[in-house]
């Protein structure tokens, strides 16, 4: 009888957590203002435009500060991130993308996991950000 029971509270808890991340899925689309889905907003667009000076407008002032920051970013992400960008949108207008999961850092930093929309098996990818005066602005991406 105990192994029935464990095996119904496995069966369950298992229910609920693929639930709760079914429904952790929100589409964003024109987002506010200062928000953390803005600048990710801002990101794709000027990666879908090609546009490394719009999305270096994105990144977080203490990770661009130095030429050789700049020029890391303009080499290694920024050449990847401008070939799968697109990936990660269900519209390019507006720009809409789906966030499967936002993980708070304390008040200052989150972490969102973006769903890519062309390799549905596909782990979403983080995109860390940190407060930056009123908004946010990236730190790490991993898309």
């Amino acid at each position: 009888m105990n192994k029935l029971l464990f095996a119904s509270n496995v069966i369950v808890v298992s229910l609920l957590l693929s639930a709760t991340i079914a429904l952790a899925d929100e589409t964003i689309s024109s987002p506010k203002a200062n928000t953390p889905e803005h600048t990710v907003a801002a990101a794709l667009r000027a990666g879908i435009a090609g546009d490394f000076k719009a999305y270096l407008a994105t990144v977080h002032t203490d990770e661009k500060s130095t030429k050789s920051q700049r020029d890391q970013r303009k080499r290694y992400e920024w050449k990847r991130f401008q070939k799968q960008a697109h990936w990660y949108l269900k519209s390019k207008n507006p720009v809409t993308f789906v966030v499967a999961n936002r993980r708070p850092d304390g008040k200052n930093q989150i972490r969102l996991f973006l769903r890519d929309q062309e390799h549905k098996e596909s782990m979403p990818r983080p995109v860390k950000l940190k407060r930056d005066g009123k908004g946010w602005k990236i730190s790490v991406s991993s898309l």
